[in-house]
């Protein structure tokens, strides 16, 4: 399966005579090298391309849930290694241009800049994942909402998420549950609105089988259509082919987070949860949200 130029250009560099034989910086100028980094160049526009797509459809998706689901995605968030966050933290780069751990409103339309929004919809999708309600996007209020772009969550995960809610150790989630996490300055009528949302059995608590039912075994299939959307919004001004399929994505993710882990400031920083803001999240049943979000910028 090699290629004609390929062999041409082996044969060329094996010429027994130094004076006929190209030098280093003729080999490195070569059409058939010059060709290999144009398609590698097209390759890494393309990967980034659906790889955007795919956590723009991911977000998408997320502003749709209920807001316990939303909150139990910051715990997962909180809780995953650097080897589950993979890809995401490069990704978080592509939105937080002032690289502070931080996204305001202008950044975020600014990496929406290639999709087909409007002001509005940019705006709503902002509020959306803002789940703190500061007028900003933390680190893991971007993880939150980006996390199931891996695909579906185990449930040893989930249990953990519900574990931390259910901070008491009651066996299930109540307004006085979701105060400690949010903190005392959440509103009542914003905390009872979340436990009536899913609160199938109305009992004013959430029951583990209630928090399972909020992931739906379709899930993926949602997401899937989120991405054709996402796909039909984006404005292709690098005149390259972008699929909007899945088939190509687990291959792209696995490249991209292989190469983030790769990176020096990856191996220096270690797992996600050994430092202390998430040793504290994950050893303290009664952090708040709002605490862990004034350290949210040591996460990146």
């Amino acid at each position: 399966n090699i290629s004609k130029e390929a062999k041409d250009f082996v044969k060329v560099l094996l010429t027994k005579d130094p004076q006929k034989r190209p030098t280093a910086e003729e080999a490195l100028n070569s059409p058939f090298l010059a060709s290999a980094r144009e398609i590698n160049r097209k390759r890494n526009i393309r990967s980034r391309a659906v790889a955007m797509n795919l956590v723009q459809a991911t977000m998408e998706q997320y502003a749709s849930y209920s807001t316990l689901k939303k909150l139990a995605l910051v715990v997962v968030a909180h809780k995953s290694t650097s080897e589950e966050v993979g890809f995401l933290r490069s990704m978080f780069q592509n939105y937080d241009h002032s690289q502070n751990g931080i996204v305001d409103l202008p950044e975020f339309k600014e990496a929406l800049s290639d999709y087909d929004y409007t002001e509005e919809e940019m705006e709503d999708l902002f509020n959306a994942l803002d789940i703190d309600k500061s007028g900003e996007l933390h680190y893991y209020e971007f993880l939150a909402a980006t996390i199931e772009a891996h695909g579906e969550l185990t449930e040893q995960r989930l249990a953990e998420a519900f574990d931390r809610l259910d901070c008491d150790d009651s066996g299930y989630i109540t307004v006085n549950n979701l105060r400690q996490f949010l903190g005392e300055s959440a509103p009542q009528s914003y905390l009872d609105h979340i436990v009536t949302e899913s609160d199938e059995e109305q009992d004013k608590k959430i029951h583990y089988d209630e928090f399972l039912k909020l992931w739906s075994s379709d899930d993926d299939k949602k997401r899937q259509q989120y991405m054709h959307k996402v796909a039909s919004r984006r404005q292709n001004g690098d005149g390259i082919e972008i699929s909007n399929g899945f088939s190509e994505i687990p291959t792209i993710v696995a490249d991209l987070s292989l190469s983030m882990a790769s990176t020096e400031e990856q191996a220096e920083e270690g797992e996600l949860d050994d430092r202390p803001e998430a040793q504290m999240f994950r050893s303290n049943k009664h952090t708040s949200i709002r605490a862990l979000s004034q350290t949210a910028g040591a996460f990146v």
